[in-house]
């Protein structure tokens, strides 16, 4: 007697499903390693088309513009590093949302703080000469981009002629609640040059005519002459301003004592 097996028989459906996992495998194999590439800052445009940013709005496009390029390079999961921008077009960009808003600092900030982390003097020549530009502006205490740009051509870029440059465009920004270290910057960049002379007399000019020095500053400034500026042959001890008021700490910092010079007592009174 023979018995008769029912034969298994695959429905349709199933096969189609077997099919679509192959394909699916075979495609995920082939796609797995592609990942999106970012191709770069685009081409900056102009004040008008700019606008098209917020629709027409000056502050939206400013806000617009700056989160794109606060965010531009992070595609895909991926982060792109700093060194992989074109600083160039970067600065570009950045010289767009001034003429859109001279007064925010957004984009000062991103471009002081994010983009000024960089490595490599040929990049930031492009945040400094752009510091350079919004720093000098009148008001809204935008005098502290010139200064984060003197730090960074002095002590990121090494440049010391080009941070003296800067300081001394510091010190004559016409903001009469300027810090006075804006105004003894200058003074620190030519200590660092060679020109130590030049920077102990504006220090010593300073403080002769500028009666808004409190104590604390003046004993600061003393402090930096002695320490960093003084030379055996300077002749100090016949200048009137460090006599009066600095050389009393060079006595007490080198435990020496110095009966030729005046006992005048440091004040701003008269």
């Amino acid at each position: 007697m023979t018995v008769k097996r029912n034969r298994f028989t695959l429905p349709v459906d199933g096969i189609i499903v077997i099919v679509a996992v192959i394909l699916c495998a075979c495609l995920w194999s082939v796609t797995y390693p592609l990942k999106a590439k970012w191709a770069g800052l685009p081409p900056p445009t102009n004040k008008i088309e700019a606008l098209s940013y917020g629709y027409g709005d000056t502050q939206l496009s400013y806000r617009n513009i700056g989160m794109m390029l606060q965010n531009t390079g992070d595609i895909g999961g991926n982060v792109t590093n700093l060194k992989e921008y074109n600083y160039k077009t970067l600065q570009e960009w950045f010289f767009v949302t001034y003429d859109l808003d001279p007064q925010a600092n957004y984009v000062p900030s991103l471009a002081a703080f994010y983009f000024g982390a960089v490595p490599g003097k040929e990049r930031l020549k492009y945040i400094v000469d752009y510091l350079a530009v919004v720093g000098k502006d009148a008001g809204f205490e935008r005098w502290r981009w010139l200064a984060h740009a003197v730090y960074l051509a002095r002590f990121r870029m090494k440049d010391q002629e080009r941070a003296l440059v800067l300081a001394n465009q510091l010190a004559a920004v016409p903001d009469a609640d300027m810090p006075i270290w804006t105004k003894q910057m200058p003074a620190f960049v030519m200590s660092k040059v060679g020109q130590k002379r030049a920077a102990r007399d504006l220090l010593l000019t300073i403080m002769a005519t500028d009666l808004t020095i409190d104590p604390a500053e003046i004993n600061q400034t003393c402090w930096y002459i002695n320490e960093h500026l003084r030379e055996s042959d300077d002749d100090l001890k016949n200048n009137e301003v460090y006599a009066a008021y600095c050389s009393r700490q060079w006595d007490t910092l080198h435990k020496e004592k110095n009966p030729g010079l005046p006992k005048i007592t440091p004040s701003r009174e008269k």
